[in-house]
């Protein structure tokens, strides 16, 4: 709820009632996110990080304006509790994931905050970097196995020694 209100502090001690303070104002905030991010995709980028893409969130006039996203990731094996993020403030929709491990499976979760808090959480993508490199043409190929729903995938992104 989007409510208006008025506060006073009066301190109350073994010596009795104190004085009251001067009326503040304050006021809740409406709604966090309400929706969550789609499209989130994993890509590689130079190094143990991944490169993360999704379709934006908007916002109804119930729901706080975003601020900005976070990428909750963690390895597949232990539980979200034990969860990074990675912020990226104002409206871009990418961001770098860094300090990866190889052979790690990854789960990310992306997420749409607010000053009204953090919103819905995208569905689980699961990714990995995988141990092997290519030599293509004198190029090094790296390359990040993307998992998700039983299907794996190979996203290649050429980088150069």
């Amino acid at each position: 709820m989007n409510e208006d209100f008025y506060i006073n502090v009066q301190v109350f001690t073994n010596a009795g009632m104190g004085p009251m303070s001067e009326e503040g104002d304050g006021g809740t905030y409406i709604y966090p996110p309400l929706s969550y991010p789609e499209f989130v995709q994993v890509t590689s980028f130079p190094g143990n990080s991944v490169f993360v893409f999704w379709r934006s969130v908007t916002t109804g006039l119930l729901e706080e304006p975003i601020a900005g996203y976070k990428l909750r990731w963690w390895p597949a094996s232990d539980n979200i509790i034990t969860a990074n993020d990675t912020v990226v403030e104002g409206g871009a929709t990418h961001g770098v994931i860094r300090g990866l491990q190889r052979g790690v499976v990854y789960s990310l979760r992306v997420l749409g905050y607010s000053a009204a808090g953090d919103g819905k959480k995208s569905p689980t993508v699961f990714f990995t970097l995988v141990i092997a490199e290519l030599t293509v043409g004198g190029f090094r190929r790296a390359q990040i196995q993307e998992v998700a729903d039983d299907r794996c995938g190979l996203v290649d992104d050429l980088d150069t020694d």
